[in-house]
């Protein structure tokens, strides 16, 4: 986890939307890996927020239709309103190097 030292000193609000389904197999495999991260990483600017959806990729409340998306998980990182980077399904390298990634250009 020493790839995500750098990130505990992040500063502005960075926001990463995780859209998941109890359903996937994937979920049940990253999820847990992206909360340790989150953890490790122990930054008050950095916020997740989760949506669920069921198999026909939607949620009781409309929320994930706001975002483009067709597989998941999608773990969607944005900075004052835009997107700096996602990560779908699976991470390239791994979801600490992916995430750190896409976090060191905030």
């Amino acid at each position: 986890m020493a790839t995500l030292a750098p990130l505990s000193q992040l500063g502005g609000a960075i926001e990463i939307v995780a859209i998941i389904g109890t359903w996937c197999p994937d979920c049940h495999r990253e999820l847990p890996r992206f909360i340790r991260v989150l953890e490790a990483i122990d930054n008050p600017n950095i916020r997740a927020s989760y949506i669920g959806i069921d198999r026909a990729k939607q949620d009781p409340q409309g929320l994930a239709a706001a975002y483009d998306f067709a597989r998941i998980p999608t773990f969607i990182v944005r900075q004052d309103g835009e997107e700096m980077g996602r990560i779908v399904e699976r991470p390239e390298i791994s979801l600490e190097r992916d995430l750190a990634g896409i976090l060191r250009s905030a």
